[in-house]
């Protein structure tokens, strides 16, 4: 499709900042190349991806129904953030981070006094 064009933006999700980036476009079988990662705070977590990193191929009829590639991923974080699971998936990850930087001050207190605490 000649008239296509490949999208890069940064917009905000949720006081997320992501980067969303359409790569590819394969008008010959009906798909585009759509990557999304969140950039600040980098590597956030989102109910698309718990990495804040996702790389998918929809259909290009999918993309243009939401009006382009920012409506369609924003409307796709929106469905997957009212689902029950990501409000578990939220609470374990923050879980997780909290369970991380005790780790890391642990660590660094076996630093500064040696291996003995």
């Amino acid at each position: 499709m000649p008239d296509e064009q490949l999208v890069n933006c940064i917009t905000e999700w949720q006081g997320i900042t992501i980067e969303i980036d359409q790569h590819v476009i394969h008008a010959d079988v009906g798909i585009t190349g759509i990557t999304v990662k969140s950039i600040l705070p980098e590597k956030e977590p989102l109910p698309i991806s718990e990495t804040g990193f996702l790389s998918q191929f929809p259909s290009i009829e999918s993309v243009k129904h939401y009006g382009g590639v920012k409506n369609y991923i924003l409307s796709y974080l929106d469905h997957e953030a009212a689902k029950p699971e990501w409000e578990k998936s939220k609470k374990r990850l923050k879980q997780e981070q909290i369970e991380q930087i005790k780790i890391k001050d642990a660590a660094k207190q076996m630093d500064m006094f040696g291996a003995a605490l």
